[in-house]
């Protein structure tokens, strides 16, 4: 625990990227006697597995723009311009050389992107702030659990 409030209190030192304030942070023990921190609040923030439960879309852009805390926009077809590329793990473990588009009875498909990591962002040497996101060819339209696997 000593070593993530240093980890934090360096990345505030010396960057810009955004971590909650050292001095917020306590730690203590649980019944089971294991050790936690607890840190600030952040209002503004959701943890990325609880933001896959909703779509995140502003509604300007969405197709259906009255229920902001729905689900993303489903679609009854998984390609993309008459393409499918799933992701590495799927192919490995499928074996398929090569995947049909697949149109659905009803619309059971939203646009996940694939492999997002580090190695897909490319970030401003001085603020270290997204630049910009690259290599995304394993993104498209697949069954809406395809998007919570743990990487």
């Amino acid at each position: 625990m000593v070593h993530e409030v240093n980890v934090y209190r360096l990345l505030t030192k010396y960057t810009d990227i955004p971590v909650p304030d050292p001095k917020s942070i306590s730690s203590d023990f649980d019944a089971a006697g294991r050790a936690y921190i607890r840190i600030e609040r952040m209002e503004t923030t959701v943890r990325a597995s609880a933001a896959l439960k909703r779509c995140w879309m502003p509604l300007e852009h969405r197709s259906s723009s009255t229920d902001a805390d729905g689900p993303c926009d489903r679609f009854g077809r998984r390609a993309l311009d008459g393409f499918v590329v799933p992701p590495r793990w799927v192919r490995m473990a499928d074996g398929r050389e090569r995947w049909e588009v697949k149109t659905g009875e009803e619309d059971e498909f939203v646009f996940v992107l694939h492999n997002l990591g580090p190695e897909n962002l490319l970030l401003n040497r001085q603020t270290l702030q997204v630049a910009v996101l690259v290599n995304v060819e394993e993104a498209g339209y697949f069954p809406e659990e395809m998007q919570q696997r743990d990487v």
